[in-house]
């Protein structure tokens, strides 16, 4: 008996040292299902330290998922610089005011993109490997997927991991046009008269949020409800990633895809967390945001 004990105590010391240290590997480099032993986790490092790629919500990267066209589009005018440009776009799938709008503005005025030459562009469509490869090469006159795994130029789609392998490349490539490291994650709420900082989550969602405000302030009309909550229409959907969440005084929600919530109390719900509010209380929050309704305007920089 005592031999057979020591023998399971043995192996489960062998199994717990096989499994430790991998489970440390993949915390570093940020999300749960990117261990840093993978061919794209330094590239997909590099992306979320530059604040180019943002995971999908709950931890993880999703390195196999797909890319759409217009995320495609926001990644690289982010990696440009988001710049502002005066261009007509004939694209009738993508309207105005939307989190996309403005990155696509930009690549069809560099004649990255030109859509499948019936007036759409094809915002939610997956980016292709040959899409991909046609648009580096509007952009740089060269490809640069050379022995990106799994990469052959052909119909398939691009993985998430791809893309960031691209983007690093293309920062190689093109260096200085990257943004530094937490360039545009403070974000600005001023509301009667008072201007707060924010910090915004690391997901698509807030990635989104941020693409609709580099157009400009966003504001939001917004009510009590619930006595812990400010909350108010967006006006457009942005894509969620909701998970079980037990909110505090400063959070901000996106609720439904579509509306803004300021949290200045505790509640429990399936949410989609875009950021909190820095260093204030629950009573401050509440003072400042008074009682009934408010204008609340959201922006990436401070508003006079």
């Amino acid at each position: 008996m005592k031999q057979r004990f020591t023998t399971f105590l043995a192996a489960l010391f062998f199994s717990l040292s096989m499994v430790l240290p991998a489970s440390a590997t993949v915390s570093d480099t940020g999300y749960s299902d990117v261990d840093a032993g993978a061919w794209y986790a330094e590239s997909v490092t590099w992306c979320r330290e530059n604040n180019l790629m943002a995971g999908v919500g709950g931890g993880r990267f999703a390195p196999d998922s797909t890319l759409t066209r217009a995320m495609l589009a926001a990644v690289l005018w982010r990696q440009a610089g988001s710049p502002v440009v005066n261009y007509l776009m004939r694209f009738n799938d993508v309207p105005e005011g939307q989190w996309y709008t403005e990155s696509i503005r930009w690549a069809a005025s560099e004649e990255l993109v030109r859509g499948y030459g019936n007036g759409r562009f094809g915002t939610n469509d997956p980016i292709t490997q040959q899409q991909l490869d046609i648009i580096l090469n509007n952009y740089l006159g060269q490809t640069i997927t050379q022995g990106i795994p799994g990469f052959d130029g052909s119909s398939a789609v691009t993985t998430r991991a791809q893309v960031a392998a691209v983007l690093q490349r293309l920062s190689d490539t093109q260096p200085g046009t990257s943004p530094s490291e937490g360039e545009e994650t403070m974000l600005y709420i001023t509301v009667n008269g008072t201007t707060l900082t924010a910090t915004l989550a690391n997901n698509s969602s807030a990635e989104a949020f941020r693409e609709l405000l580099a157009n400009g302030p966003c504001t939001i009309q917004m009510s009590d409800y619930g006595n812990f909550e400010k909350v108010g229409p967006l006006g457009q959907s942005l894509p969620t990633n909701n998970q079980q969440i037990t909110t505090e005084a400063g959070d901000i929600i996106l609720y439904q895809g579509n509306q803004i919530t300021i949290y200045y109390d505790r509640n429990s719900w399936n949410f989609t967390r875009l950021g909190k509010i820095n260093d204030v209380t629950s009573q401050q929050l509440r003072d400042i945001l008074g009682s009934g309704d408010v204008s609340v305007t959201f922006s990436l920089e401070k508003v006079a």
